[in-house]
């Protein structure tokens, strides 16, 4: 999978995705993590996919410290995968 073809499916993105997501991964978020990260990838995806997370830093004391840091990894596994 390529960074446009992910960019082409980000409209359709929902919170219900985050949640599903996060507790795959073994993640409990709060409705206003779930929020914040909603709206930092719908706003920031191609910054956050190319490695800048300096939108999603802005939003860091919005997080849990735990979120954060397996959001990073999380984003720096899964860019690994994409060419």
């Amino acid at each position: 999978m390529n960074k446009e073809t992910i960019l082409m499916y980000l409209p359709l993105l929902k919170r219900q995705h985050i949640i599903n997501f996060a507790k795959k991964e073994g993640i409990s978020l709060t409705n206003d993590e779930v929020d914040t990260i909603y709206s930092v990838i719908k706003t920031n995806a191609r910054d956050l996919l190319n490695g800048n997370y300096s939108s999603l830093e802005q939003h860091k004391s919005k997080l849990n410290e735990q979120t954060y840091q397996t959001i990073i990894r999380l984003i720096n596994q899964y860019k690994s995968m994409i060419n």
